[in-house]
């Protein structure tokens, strides 16, 4: 596993790994992206528009005209709901809150106290809850695992790993955790130059960044498309592929 650090500005750190799971090879590569709004939801809803949809949807079915290879898109709001963190967090807050209040006023009942950190439990859960409020609390660890796991889930429910010549490609965006992933079954891993997958999926983030979410997809299906074709050039026979619309959660 390496990890690259790219400076401290909108792209903070890119990394590449070979992981074997399940018996599979998948070669991954992950990307943070800070997004120009910070709520997730607000945002994916935004530009998941059913322009974009079908757009992406024709792009796919045009790339895999040409190709025996396959590219899943996939959008989530979010890898994981980290309730547990936020849970910890919540606490964490009521505690200190409750103590504060002691002591300003050290007078009041006990019963006064216990009371009192209900509310103050349920709002700083809430809180805790604004996408770029939970996102500051999240160690990058915790990101890292839970994103890839997430996209690792999402390369198998979509069936990605079932191609003939291990081809598929998954293009997956996590919008709370500003993370783009790229994950390649290892037939069209093993054919491509070091470095091309974090090509890709840098000029992916640099659309995000300006909140081109259309040109980003767009693009990115573009450029794994065209090495899907090189390598994986269409037979001429018909099958039957997956789907090509844009997944979302």
């Amino acid at each position: 596993m390496a990890v690259v650090g790219v400076g401290l500005g909108a792209v903070v750190w890119e990394e590449a790994v070979f992981q074997v799971v399940a018996g599979r090879e998948v070669a991954a590569v992950f990307q943070v992206a800070v997004l120009p709004e910070d709520g997730n939801m607000a945002l994916m809803k935004k530009y998941l528009t059913q322009e974009l949809k079908q757009n992406i949807e024709q792009a796919v079915r045009s790339v895999e005209l040409n190709t025996t290879g396959e590219i899943v898109p996939v959008m989530v709001e979010a890898s994981d709901r980290y309730f547990g963190i936020s849970l910890i967090c919540a606490s964490m807050t009521t505690f200190l809150m409750t103590w504060f209040v002691y002591g300003l006023f050290p007078n009041f009942s006990a019963s006064f106290y216990f009371v009192l950190q209900v509310p103050i439990l349920f709002l700083s859960y809430q809180t805790i809850q604004i996408p770029w409020v939970k996102r500051k609390l999240l160690m990058p660890e915790i990101v890292e695992e839970e994103v890839f796991q997430r996209a690792l889930q999402a390369f198998y429910e979509h069936g990605v790993y079932t191609t003939e010549h291990r081809n598929g490609v998954l293009i997956f965006v996590s919008f709370l955790e500003h993370r783009v992933q790229l994950l390649a079954d290892m037939g069209i891993d093993q054919k491509v130059e070091k470095g091309t997958w974090e090509n890709i999926v840098r000029e992916m983030t640099d659309a995000l960044r300006r909140g081109c979410v259309n040109e980003a997809f767009l693009k990115a299906i573009d450029q794994v498309g065209k090495i899907l074709e090189r390598h994986y050039p269409t037979d001429g026979k018909s099958k039957q592929g997956l789907p090509n619309q844009l997944r979302t959660e």
